[in-house]
């Protein structure tokens, strides 16, 4: 089955897009908190704990964190309206996937919904944690708006996946009480 792309309501195509990766201001605009987040997702709470544990679990790969300014197309709602792009990866929970995240804003910094906003996860036709997760640190750069995106990656915890990767000496698995018998 053919799978749809968010990305192609928008002009210009991706090719053509100029994209920032290291201004915030964008991500400072994006609309949060509770009654905001339970307006756009609903009262799900599993979704806002998966949300909240793939920030603060090394998930997003803020290396790959960029925004743009795009416009929208004619046939999906007002034609030519300003909007901006904000994408990141991220990893999977429990799998070594890594899901593409596209969170959509208006200038005002509302929520655009798919087809516009979209994750290329299973759930990301409409919402997901991991969509979630990238409003949550749109949130954590409001909250500091004199961090700039090094400040940023420094504060959040290392990528998951390279600490995955790291060799653990054996003398650090067991206790020696456990080593004798």
């Amino acid at each position: 089955s053919m799978r749809y792309s968010g990305l192609e309501v928008l002009l210009p195509s991706m090719q053509k897009c100029v994209w920032e990766q290291k201004d915030l201001s964008i991500l400072r605009k994006v609309q949060g908190g509770n009654k905001y987040t339970r307006q756009i997702f609903g009262r799900r709470n599993g979704v806002r704990r998966r949300a909240l544990n793939r920030l603060r679990n090394g998930h997003f790969y803020v290396d790959t964190l960029k925004t743009a300014k795009v416009k929208s197309k004619a046939k999906y709602g007002k034609p030519g309206r300003d909007l901006y792009i904000i994408q990141c990866q991220c990893l999977a929970s429990m799998r070594s996937n890594v899901y593409n995240v596209n969170l959509v804003v208006n200038g005002k910094g509302a929520f655009i919904k798919s087809p516009y906003s979209r994750c290329s996860c299973a759930a990301g036709n409409m919402f997901c944690a991991h969509m979630l997760g990238l409003n949550l640190l749109c949130q954590v750069t409001k909250k500091h708006p004199t961090w700039n995106r090094d400040t940023l990656q420094n504060h959040l915890p290392s990528r998951v996946d390279q600490i995955q990767r790291l060799c653990i000496p054996v003398s650090g698995m067991w206790s020696e009480k456990m080593n004798t018998r």
